[in-house]
């Protein structure tokens, strides 16, 4: 006779926390999580391990359950394989958390959405809820204008910030009472000479790419806010300013400032844009090596000016600009100086190499021609740039002490000095054994060139001037043992000025 079986379907339900070991087939419903169970059943009859097994409903948590992510690649078997060929495994929550995407944050990027707080929100959890190297992801910014309104954006340490490219992926700020579209912060969020206190890491290691800052009509760019080793790649920095316009407190592409033991320091520029704002780049604090490759400045008042306010003693306003580099670059309609350092503090070390100076220092109006570079303290160089311009005005190139090819200084040696004097010149002669002064001595109409040449160590000393004059200039060069260059003049009524740059022979 037929044998007829009946089963019982058996269920449980309650707390996740409470769930058991089901029974072969038996159902358990969370109700706090709203997931549901079916238990395996012993191995004994031929279940591949004990335990429970989820079924999906939408309560369940997909990436707890997605544990099996190997990269692969084209091939048919995994390209990464650890220790005896094994599989190297990693959950796909840990596959997408390797780039943290703005819009994971609940930023929008339409242009009209304020995403102030979720781009805050998204840099501060990245870089903040660990502070293990390994926490630290890259942050992506996928095409879109990102509206920032109510605050600035905060550039924490080591945070990495990646767009689709300049005009592109956009941040900019609408709120005309914020100061910059973003800015720097230490760990904590610090700012200004609260950076660092509490215990705070300095703002540091800080790497954007592909991304345009746009300001309003008061606001400035990024303020560099006592940080070192920050590079931007392919972004811009661009307001609303056009030529002509009336100067404003704001309108500043990069502005850098200094503080107590934090100087801004090792940032780079590479294939970045300064365009419709007052200033490209702009510092009157110690900022040292700064480097400007490959950049484009178009549409500025100044394209660099570094040093105005800098005061020669106080902390972060001691020295001025030191080792700013600027190297294949492109200045174009620029109002004023395409750069200018004043002489404040001890600028020196600065370079500018083979860039070209297009319509710089008249507007394009033809009626003012400023130099495209006017650089006026010593130790600063100048080297094989182009210049020209396409109105009808006469640019000059280089003024003050800087010359095409090396360093120029400058000074005054005094009508009637009876007595060998110094021209502030004082060479090492412990470690230069060796030196050519190149010189230019204008005396009302006379001018006189020539190269004074040294020889020598700390004990023993000798020269040679070798010039040319066109009338007497009334000048004689002497040198001491001490490598102390000192001058003599007659009395004609004039003082005379003596620009030189020196060749050092170690």
């Amino acid at each position: 006779m037929a044998v007829v079986q009946i089963s019982r379907i058996q269920h449980r339900r309650g707390l996740f926390t409470d769930l058991p070991q089901l029974a072969a087939g038996e159902i358990g419903f969370a109700i706090d999580e709203q997931r549901l169970f079916i238990g395996n059943g012993p191995v004994s009859e031929g279940a591949p391990k004990v335990g429970n097994t989820e079924i999906l409903t939408s309560g369940s948590n997909l990436f707890d359950l997605l544990t099996d992510y190997t990269y692969k690649g084209n091939t048919a078997t995994p390209v990464t394989t650890g220790a005896g060929g094994t599989k190297i495994k990693r959950t796909f929550q840990q596959k997408f958390d390797d780039i943290a995407s703005v819009k994971d944050f609940g930023a929008v990027g339409n242009g009209t959405t304020d995403d102030t707080a979720a781009v805050n929100r998204a840099i501060q959890n990245v870089l903040t809820s660990d502070l293990t190297a390994d926490a630290r992801r890259t942050i992506y910014f996928p095409a879109g204008t990102y509206k920032i309104t109510g605050d600035e954006v905060k550039l924490y340490p080591y945070l990495t910030l990646v767009g689709d490219g300049a005009d592109q992926t956009i941040i900019k700020q609408t709120d005309a009472s914020q100061d910059y579209v973003a800015r720097t912060v230490d760990s904590l969020g610090n700012t200004g000479a609260n950076i660092g206190t509490g215990s705070g890491t300095e703002p540091k290691h800080i790497d954007i790419q592909g991304v345009t800052f746009e300001a309003s009509a008061t606001n400035n760019g990024v303020l560099l806010d006592r940080a070192s080793h920050v590079r931007f790649v392919d972004c811009k920095f661009k307001g609303t300013w056009a030529q002509g316009d009336s100067l404003g407190s704001g309108y500043k592409g990069i502005d850098a400032e200094s503080g107590g033991s934090y100087v801004v320091s090792h940032v780079v520029f590479d294939k970045c844009v300064f365009s419709d704002i007052q200033y490209g780049f702009s510092s009157d604090y110690d900022v040292e090596h700064v480097n400007m490759q490959n950049c484009t400045f178009d549409i500025l008042y100044k394209g660099i000016k570094l040093g105005e306010s800098t005061d020669g003693s106080t902390a972060g306003q001691a020295t001025g600009p030191r080792y700013v580099r600027a190297i294949g670059c492109m200045f174009d309609n620029i109002d004023n100086e395409a750069v200018h350092i004043y002489d404040n503090g001890t600028p020196k070390g600065n370079v500018f190499a083979f860039n070209s100076f297009k319509d710089v220092g008249t507007a394009d109006d033809g009626t003012s021609d400023v130099a495209a570079l006017n650089i006026a303290h010593p130790d600063n160089f100048v080297v094989n740039n182009y210049f020209t311009r396409s109105d009808a005005g006469t640019q000059a190139s280089i003024q003050g002490n800087a010359i095409h090819q090396g360093a120029l200084a400058s000074a005054t040696l005094t009508d009637n000095t009876s007595t060998f004097t110094t021209t502030g010149i004082d060479l090492d002669m412990a470690n230069e054994f060796g030196a050519n002064i190149k010189y230019l001595i204008i005396r009302n109409t006379a001018r006189r060139t020539g190269t004074l040449t040294v020889s020598g160590t700390s004990s023993a000393v000798d020269f040679v001037d070798n010039f040319v004059e066109n009338a007497t200039t009334g000048v004689t060069f002497f040198v001491t043992t001490g490598g102390v260059v000192q001058y003599k003049t007659t009395s004609t009524g004039s003082n005379a000025t003596f620009k030189y740059a020196i060749e050092t022979l170690v």
